[in-house]
């Protein structure tokens, strides 16, 4: 950021609810890390993280920093994952959630 500071979004709660984009585009920030939980997953579990080239050139293979888990890359939460983004990438996909949202407001 201009102080110097370094800007994460936790978007595990927010990661694509409101927008494809995440709360990040939502109101037009730009992070320079970004932690995703099950949501990338399809709600499956799995956790992601991502950001500026500077800071995720410090993560292995190429820098010291070494990031591993017991369900990295878990086939069928990464197969879930994508389903679910091609669904919200579908034209009146956020459109149709935000009625459903309402009508279950309702009742």
């Amino acid at each position: 950021t201009q102080e110097g500071a370094v800007l994460c979004f936790d978007e595990v709660m927010t990661g694509f609810r409101i927008s494809k984009g995440c709360a990040q585009e939502y109101f037009g920030v730009t992070p320079d890390l970004t932690c995703m939980g099950k949501v990338i997953g399809g709600g499956l579990p799995v956790g992601a993280y991502g950001g500026k080239k500077e800071i995720m050139s410090m993560v292995s293979p190429a820098g010291p920093m070494y990031q591993a888990g017991t369900l990295s890359g878990n086939p069928l939460a990464m197969t879930a994952g994508i389903k679910t983004l091609e669904i919200l990438g579908r034209p009146g996909a956020y459109e149709h959630l935000q009625r459903v949202t309402e009508r279950l407001v309702k009742e």
